[in-house]
């Protein structure tokens, strides 16, 4: 099963909506738990600790409704990925750093499931002004995304220019 068919399966099987409620992903599962305020270098990190797994964030918790929450939506998004799709379990512990195969299947995750293209795309185009520009800002508060996050999956969807 490729992501964006895992992805498509956690969205259906939790009946997920937009904003994504990534709470009630989390919290069908008994081992899996979130530390918030933790004192790590990077935005996220998650590891195995005995029976369970910790998706460890820098920042302290705050509303999906604050823009100052949306990157860590993200962060908690991609750590997911990397349990959902296996990779923790040939690793003690995976952070959010650097480029490689594992973190680019990771943020691929965290975009499919937090911006389905569907969805993102239709948010896309409903917010153009009259000279066709984008208000990213809207859609970013629309998916709770940082405004990077918006940019972003907007390149990889071929919607923005590189």
């Amino acid at each position: 099963m490729n992501t964006i068919e895992l992805v498509q399966r956690i969205i259906d099987d939790f009946h997920l909506v937009i904003p994504v409620d990534l709470d009630k992903v989390i919290g069908s599962f008994a081992d899996i738990r979130i530390e918030y305020g933790c004192d790590i270098e990077q935005d996220g990190v998650v590891e195995k600790r005995g029976d369970e797994y910790i998706i460890r964030i820098k920042n302290k918790r705050v509303s999906i409704d604050d823009p100052n929450g949306y990157r860590d939506r993200f962060t908690i998004a991609h750590e997911l990925g990397h349990l959902f799709l296996g990779h923790i379990k040939n690793h003690e512990k995976l952070y959010r750093e650097g480029a490689n195969e594992l973190e680019y299947e990771a943020n691929d995750f965290a975009a499919n499931l937090l911006m389905p293209q569907s969805e993102f795309i239709r948010s896309i185009y409903s917010n153009l002004d009259e000279d066709g520009y984008c208000d990213l800002e809207e859609v970013s508060k629309q998916f709770r995304v940082s405004i990077s996050a918006v940019k972003t999956r907007g390149k990889f969807l071929g919607v923005f220019s590189w």
